[in-house]
């Protein structure tokens, strides 16, 4: 009785969940309020479309459930915060020093720029790509060494990345790129082709725990250098003044926020391809009343779990703030939170918590269901076995009482 109540639960939620997308957007949930004040026509309406959920037949299987799909929300405006703030008034204050006229108003002054800036970062002043790869879960970090020396000549060491600038022949333009111990790599300002170069001849022979091209996770992301910045975040745009487009630091605080960033998509991505191997468990249990896995399937994706929630929170690769951004300036800090609160690191990762509990405790049900039965079958099996013994006991006691041998006859 327990467990048709406990297989009913699902069916419920199922009808419930299919219900919801069929029903338009102007119908309400539950009872239909039937009002004067709404059209004939549209209440006939909602009464055609909701006769056509029907219960299913017997024989039909639900589809799996699917889970929302979660990532940053593109199209967000984040700003910098009060230490780029202060920079923008200072850069405002420089503008104002260096025009040849005095200027009114501060907008004045960044409308006429000074003339020690250079052509390039007048107007709208100068863009770089930069663009993210999740390529592994790890990279051996004294391989990537020797291959990045190998190829390049210099290195830049900190505690979760090397950073290395590519010099292309040709060009006097250096571009960085950034090697994450996690197993992400982040290109400035470089080529399709390249940044397919680097991963194949530098990174490859490094991965530990390689990704197939299909599970690899991509981002991106662009920053405009300009005389007159808005010191913002807005639409995977980032506007910095002209005089940060040398500094390694804003490059790394920029770097280290997107590839957290994209490692946590990697880690959603893990997690929808769990949610969906779940999902057919309810169903199943609501159709048949018992589970289609054994307890051994069940510890497994129990292990899976557990250890998709241990690279989010007990690795520290995601939630915890670099120690290169902790010791560099407070506008550097800065700037890594406002790069890490647009790409909505903090609020995927209690996304991702919540899925994990709702994921346990399904597995918690289903083990406990799975030993329970497993109990139940023993106890069956004892039974069975003293019920036998029983009869068997019985023949005998038959046997004896009409069995007379040579030495009772005499």
């Amino acid at each position: 009785m327990n467990g048709q109540n406990t297989a009913a639960g699902p069916a419920a939620v199922e009808v419930l969940v299919q219900e919801e997308a069929a029903r338009p957007r102007y119908e309400s949930r539950g009872r239909e309020r039937r009002s004067s004040s709404v059209p004939l026509d549209l209440r006939r309406q909602r009464s055609a479309s909701s006769s056509l959920v029907q219960p299913l037949p017997l024989g039909v299987q639900l589809p799996p459930v699917q889970l929302p799909v979660s990532g940053r929300t593109l199209g967000r405006h984040v700003s910098l915060g009060p230490g780029w703030e202060l920079n923008k008034e200072g850069v405002a204050q420089q503008q104002q020093q260096y025009s040849d006229e005095p200027s009114t108003s501060q907008a004045a002054a960044a409308a006429s720029p000074p003339a020690d800036v250079p052509p390039q970062y007048q107007g709208p002043g100068v863009q770089e790509r930069v663009r993210c790869h999740a390529v592994a879960d790890s990279f051996d970090r004294y391989a990537l060494q020797d291959a990045v020396l190998r190829r390049e000549g210099s290195l830049q060491a900190y505690a979760e990345v090397l950073i290395s600038d590519f010099h292309r022949v040709g060009d006097s333009s250096t571009s960085s790129v950034f090697y994450f111990d996690f197993g992400v790599v982040v290109f400035w300002q470089l080529s399709k082709e390249i940044e397919q170069y680097i991963l194949r001849e530098v990174a490859q022979s490094c991965m530990v725990a390689p990704l197939l091209p299909a599970q690899r996770e991509t981002d991106r992301m662009r920053v405009q250098y300009t005389s007159a910045p808005k010191h913002h975040i807005e639409n995977d745009l980032l506007a910095l003044h002209y005089r940060f487009a040398d500094d390694p630091q804003v490059k790394l605080a920029i770097s280290f926020a997107l590839a957290q960033s994209t490692k946590l998509s990697l880690l959603e991505e893990r997690t929808r391809a769990l949610g969906r191997q779940l999902s057919r468990l309810p169903v199943a249990m609501a159709q048949t009343g018992d589970i289609p896995v054994s307890e051994r399937q069940i510890m497994k994706h129990v292990g899976d779990l557990f250890l998709v929630q241990q690279a989010v929170n007990l690795l520290g690769k995601v939630l915890d703030t670099p120690d290169s951004i902790t010791a560099a300036p407070d506008h550097i800090g800065s700037l890594y939170k406002s790069v890490a609160e647009y790409l909505e690191i903090h609020g995927r990762v209690q996304l991702l918590n919540d899925r994990f509990s709702v994921m346990q405790e399904l597995l918690d049900i289903l083990r406990s269901h799975a030993q329970k039965s497993y109990y139940s079958q023993l106890e069956a099996a004892v039974m069975w076995l003293v019920g036998l013994c029983a009869v068997v006991a019985v023949f005998q006691l038959v046997f004896l009482s009409f069995w007379k041998p040579a030495w009772r006859a005499s």
